[in-house]
């Protein structure tokens, strides 16, 4: 594929530069529908949360459709959203302390205004 990012800047991207594959990928991939059922059975909170602070994103019913190395999906009823993690993630057994500390941080940007 190739990526016209303006005048003078093209780039000719490669597989590697869209599909993130590898260990990482099978280990979330195994490890990802109980995370997501928990998320949205146990911590709509939080997700509203991300939805608002990280993607500035507005309207309720927020839930997590997908996980990744670099992020989550969430979808409302009218919307959806992207949401980056701060780093990508190295292992999934950093998933849960990743979205602790985004929660937090949500959490005190927001007490903050």
């Amino acid at each position: 594929a190739s990526l016209n990012g303006g005048f003078g800047k093209a780039y000719l991207l490669e597989r590697d530069d869209f599909i993130i594959g590898g260990a990482l990928v099978e280990e979330l991939a195994g490890s990802e529908q109980a995370a997501l059922d928990h998320m949205n059975a146990d911590h709509r909170d939080a997700i509203a949360l991300y939805a608002r602070h990280f993607g500035r994103a507005a309207g309720d019913g927020w839930t997590v459709t997908g996980f990744d190395a670099d992020g989550m999906d969430l979808a409302a009823p009218d919307a959806t959203c992207r949401i980056f993690f701060p780093q990508p993630l190295q292992a999934a057994r950093e998933l849960r302390s990743v979205l602790v500390q985004m929660a937090k941080t949500g959490r005190a940007a927001e007490q903050e205004r």
